[in-house]
This record gives structure tokens, sequence and C-alpha cells, in this order.
């Protein structure tokens, strides 16, 4: 686009990116050329250890219930879901999470957008009974409203 004319908030505004990143790569065009100064260098700091096979075994991990698991728990805590995965990862074969702790698990749950520790609703187990139970209360109902109906129609008559 610079090529072509635009200047650089007009390249901005268009790619709704920063002005300054903009400025950034057009510069690095200009000092690499074209070839060299589009690709994208590699960044400073660690390597992942994790490996994407893994991050989605915590991901899985964190969807279960802890209860299909052998724990008490309802819910996953990231303390409670780390502990799992340190004691578990060499025989299910994810040995990098051998060292995994809460802020990791933290970082691949909200890359994932899951958030075990925060239930929006609870479905308990029903009860056997609970069809015979809800028929006998709705049945009462039903009684009380006829027994209202027919004291209306009483009242009404007396006036």
């Amino acid at each position: 686009m610079s090529y072509h004319g635009k200047n650089d908030a007009e390249i901005s505004r268009k790619l709704k990116v920063d002005y300054k990143t903009v400025r950034l790569w057009i510069q690095r065009v200009l000092d690499l050329g074209v070839k060299e100064g589009l690709v994208e260098k590699s960044r400073s700091g660690k390597p992942r250890v994790i490996s994407a096979e893994s991050r989605a075994r915590v991901v899985s991990l964190a969807c279960m219930k802890p209860k299909d698991l052998g724990y008490p728990h309802e819910m996953w805590t990231q303390r409670l879901l780390a502990e799992h995965i340190r004691d578990n990862c060499i025989k299910e074969d994810h040995p990098d999470l051998s060292k995994i702790n809460q802020g990791t698990i933290s970082r691949i749950l909200n890359a994932s957008k899951i958030k075990p520790h925060k239930i929006s609703s609870y479905v308990a187990k029903v009860d056997p009974d609970f069809d015979q139970k809800a028929a006998n209360v709705l049945d009462t109902y039903r009684e009380a409203k006829r027994i209202n109906e027919k004291k209306e129609k009483t009242n009404k008559l007396r006036l």
C-alpha cells in the first residue's frame, strides 16, 4: 500500500492496526528488503515446553468432573487439577506436564476460554420417585384451585 502511494495513516485505518505498527513494518522492509522484511523474526523468550497434545489434555481434564476420576469434589480448582495432572502425566504419556503449576493451567484454560471453577448452572441427579411426587403436588394444587373456584361461585350466588 505504501508502494502504491498510500500514507501511513491511511494504511493504519484500512488495515485496522496501530499507526506505529505500520511504521515498524515499513521501516523493516526499507532496511531488509521486501522478502526478508515481511518475514516475522524469531522472538526472544523461552520456547514452549508443553506440547499442543498436552495442552489439549489439560483442557479435556478441565471439562471432566473430578468425581468421575474418583475425587470427592464437585468441580476442579486449579490446584487440584495441577496435582492430578502431575500425578498422572507420565502414565498418560504427557511427561511435559510433570512440572505444571496453577499459573500454567490458568493460562492454558484462559486461552481456551474455559473456566471450570465458574459454573453457571448445576444439574442434580433426579430423585427416582420425582415424577410421582411431582404428580401429587400438582394434584394438590389442582384440588385447591377447584375448591377456590367453588367458593367463588358460592359467594357470587349469595350476592
